[in-house]
């Protein structure tokens, strides 16, 4: 919990702080903030910062560094349980889920949407064995996509008019 605390403020000196300098400062804390935990001491970081960070961009980061955290655990097969079956699930969901769904402004989560593309396709591409369970969230990753696929044609047909 007091290692925790840290991370509202720090996001909030990388969203809304005026001096370009500070806020790289705070997001080079971040993403070290974040990768000096073992990759089961990650899980539980994530698992706040999913739940807790609203900014696109930041999102965006954290969502990849997620992905590589479960790259190597994918290596250790076994070791990081964490990275596997319902603990995954409960982590990634909330992902595919657009806040409005197919209205969400996709511009504005922008950065989000891609880097949960990315990290969508390496995990259905890279878990052939489906050691994380990904296949078991293929349902609602379609879901995800379709609403996607409405927004990108609701979002076309207003800038076309």
């Amino acid at each position: 919990p007091i290692l925790v605390s840290l991370l509202d403020p720090l996001v909030k000196v990388i969203v809304y702080q005026d001096v370009s300098e500070l806020r790289k400062l705070g997001f080079a804390c971040y993403s070290k903030y974040v990768n000096m935990f073992s990759l089961s001491g990650r899980y539980s970081v994530y698992n706040h910062l999913l739940n807790t960070v609203n900014h696109s961009g930041l999102l965006g980061w954290t969502i990849s560094s997620l992905k590589d955290s479960i790259a190597l655990s994918l290596t250790k097969s076994g070791q990081h349980p964490e990275y596997t079956g319902h603990s995954l699930s409960k982590l990634v969901l909330p992902l595919f889920t657009l806040s409005n769904g197919a209205q969400t402004d996709l511009l504005e989560v922008s950065d989000e949407v891609l880097a949960t593309i990315n990290f969508a396709h390496y995990l259905l591409v890279r878990d052939k064995e489906n050691i994380s369970g990904v296949q078991n969230i293929k349902p609602e990753i379609k879901n995800w996509v379709a609403q996607l696929e409405e927004g990108l044609k609701m979002s076309t047909a207003h800038y076309e008019q």
